[in-house]
């Protein structure tokens, strides 16, 4: 992902999200499905 645009996390071109977020994260890369899986198990 290449951009010089400002990240915006929370905000889109037509809405802004309401809410908190707890945690954000960043890979440089696509993560694979068991990953994902481990995260998400990891993270209850």
């Amino acid at each position: 992902m290449d951009s010089t645009a400002p990240l915006k996390i929370g905000s889109g071109q037509n809405d802004i999200f309401k809410g908190q977020i707890k945690e954000v994260r960043l890979y440089n890369r696509v993560l694979k499905e068991e990953e994902i899986e481990l995260l998400a198990k990891r993270d209850k």
